[in-house]
């Protein structure tokens, strides 16, 4: 059988030359590799939605740290705090991942790790956006993000994985960051 190419090339279709899902399958008994901690066990290896949730995530931050990155200190805004959410926006999304993984997989014991990534991703994409906009709310956006990021650090400590690891450290240097802005701001009155 053969079709028209779209430049005009006549090509032949070979028959039987078909994917075959079932050799592309990770083995959950031996989770070596690194896509093998992150796959879903009943499926055998991480879906569509989850690489690009995690690549258009990836691609949302260093969007946003390029477009504050590109804007003069004159502007007010804060590098290090637009690079320490991002990054903590990062972790925290594949440290959720990893929890999701392990939750469906029977593992309850990381339930309020789950819960704490979601809120640190939430938070911290918040407080990147102020931040790279010097939004006048910032001031007050950054206590909150200060307190999640030291629960979500406390939480993600007592694990040994390394997506909780690195999710941890990312929350420590954010609220680091956070705690050098404020210092230097006092807080703005609501409303």
């Amino acid at each position: 059988m053969t079709y028209k190419h779209p430049l005009g090339e006549r090509r032949k279709l070979t028959t039987g030359a078909r994917f075959d899902h079932a050799q592309t399958r990770v083995d959950t008994e031996n989770r070596s590799s690194a896509i093998g901690e992150l796959a879903d066990p009943q499926e055998g290896c991480m879906n569509r939605r989850q690489v690009l949730g995690g690549v258009g995530l990836f691609a949302a931050a260093v969007t946003t740290v390029e477009q504050a990155s590109s804007q003069t200190p004159a502007g007010g805004v804060n590098r290090a705090v637009v690079s320490a959410a991002s990054d903590c926006v990062g972790k925290g999304q594949v440290c959720l991942s990893h929890c999701h993984v392990l939750l469906a997989a029977g593992d309850k014991s990381l339930g309020e790790c789950a819960k704490m990534a979601n809120e640190v991703v939430a938070v911290c994409g918040a407080l990147l956006s102020v931040a790279a906009q010097s939004a006048p709310s910032l001031s007050r956006l950054a206590g909150v993000a200060l307190e999640v990021c030291r629960r979500c650090e406390s939480e993600c400590r007592k694990f040994a994985h390394a997506p909780c690891k690195d999710c941890a450290a990312a929350c420590a240097a954010c609220a680091l960051e956070i705690g050098h802005f404020s210092v230097g701001r006092k807080s703005e009155p609501v409303g």
